[in-house]
């Protein structure tokens, strides 16, 4: 069965908007960083002949959720990992 990005991308952002969680009461505030890290998903690509020969692996990318439910494959196919997806991963996101 294909991942759905999609929904993944659902799951994952609900909560905090930028995945820092300060905990308040008394004493030094302090930061919950579990939620900072990058939204890695299996590695997806289109078989769409039309779509860029890439595969896709961070449900932050925007080029992932625009990808047709009908053409979503799972794995590499020996692309390429998207640009988007590769900044996306070096930044932490």
């Amino acid at each position: 069965m294909v991942d759905d990005p999609h929904s993944l991308a659902r799951r994952h952002h609900h909560g905090a908007e930028h995945g820092v969680h300060e905990a308040r009461g008394p004493g030094p505030a302090r930061v919950d960083r579990r939620r900072k890290a990058m939204a890695k998903v299996s590695p997806v690509y289109s078989n769409n002949p039309n779509s860029k020969k890439v595969y896709h692996n961070n449900d932050k990318c925007t080029e992932i959720n625009n990808i047709e439910r009908e053409n979503l494959r799972n794995g590499t196919d020996n692309r390429p990992l998207c640009e988007h997806c590769a900044r996306l991963n070096a930044q932490g996101k």
